[in-house]
């Protein structure tokens, strides 16, 4: 049985017990759960809404030949695609699934636009658009995944490690950063922030925060903006690190912010250099505005989870 996280960007599916032998860092890595911006296609990543579980055949075809997905195995990820937008009542998705052999499938149901024209007065107003493998999507969250990666190769670098306190990369890297004191800065460590175990001020679930940002959505927040409504909220009070994990995203933002001072780079280019390019991630970027390429869906995608 393979679990599979349908959510808008493409991630390789690997056999499941690569994951016995996995290093601390390694683990860090495919856990680790703000926004790059990729395209669908078969390379190693993929984006979905909802879970699927299905039965996969191994897709394979002779030896010799180029792997082939198994259409028995196709036709039931194609029909658990169908009843997961359908059960969920989301407008579509794309799901792509590579198979340990290298065989590759991608699925698409319902629609990417609803009403895909900005004005009445454009030719295609009203037209709905079927999902395609070709959009784009916001990736949201999964931004968060790139992160940790960049982080751990500061550590492997030797400019930090797993242990370091947040007041120790502070007082090496960017001693006068911030003008706020940051609760518990002097146990929470890096990789409390990578865990969500780090018990920092909360700060999208902030009152002040939610306020502000209804009147101005589109505003571009600066990151330790964000971060000073995290530590100056009296509705998500920061507590002791390490006591629970919990959803933060002041953790990711903290450690975007170190990205850049630790390697004197905008984290933009440090996530071009470091992943996307080695990579050959063609369609994948990490957007300094709202704008989108052509080709783009407008539905908004459900909340999602880490499946381990």
């Amino acid at each position: 049985m393979v679990i599979i996280q349908i959510q808008q960007l493409i991630i390789e599916i690997r056999p499941l017990n690569d994951s016995l032998e996995m290093s601390e860092s390694e683990r860090i890595k495919r856990l680790a759960g703000d926004t790059v911006r990729a395209k669908t296609s078969v390379n190693p990543f993929v984006l979905c809404c909802t879970l699927l579980a299905v039965s996969l055949g191994s897709g394979c075809a002779d030896s010799d030949a180029d792997p082939v997905f198994d259409t028995v195995s196709a036709a039931k990820l194609q029909a658990s695609l169908d009843s997961s937008v359908k059960d969920l009542e989301i407008p579509g998705a794309v799901l792509a699934v590579r198979s340990p052999n290298g065989a590759a499938w991608i699925g698409t149901s319902g629609y990417g636009q609803i009403g895909s024209a900005v004005s009445p007065g454009d030719a295609q107003y009203g037209t709905d658009v079927a999902m395609s493998s070709e959009m784009h999507f916001h990736i949201g969250s999964i931004t968060k995944t790139f992160t940790a990666t960049i982080i751990l190769q500061l550590i492997d670098e030797g400019k930090i490690s797993l242990d370091d306190t947040i007041d120790q990369v502070i007082q090496k890297w960017l001693p006068s950063y911030f003008d706020f004191t940051i609760p518990y800065s002097d146990t929470i460590t890096i990789r409390n922030l990578l865990e969500m175990r780090s018990g920092m001020g909360n700060y999208s679930f902030d009152r002040k925060y939610l306020r502000d940002i209804n009147i101005n959505p589109l505003a571009k927040w600066d990151p330790k903006t964000l971060i000073r409504y995290g530590v100056e909220s009296e509705d998500t009070p920061a507590y002791p690190p390490d006591t629970r994990s919990e959803y933060n995203n002041g953790n990711y933002i903290l450690l975007g912010i170190f990205i850049e001072k630790i390697t004197g780079n905008p984290y933009n280019d440090e996530v071009a250099d470091r992943i996307i390019k080695p990579l050959n991630l063609k369609n994948t970027s990490v957007p300094s505005d709202p704008s989108m390429p052509t080709l783009m869906p407008t539905a908004i995608s459900i909340a999602t989870q880490i499946m381990n």
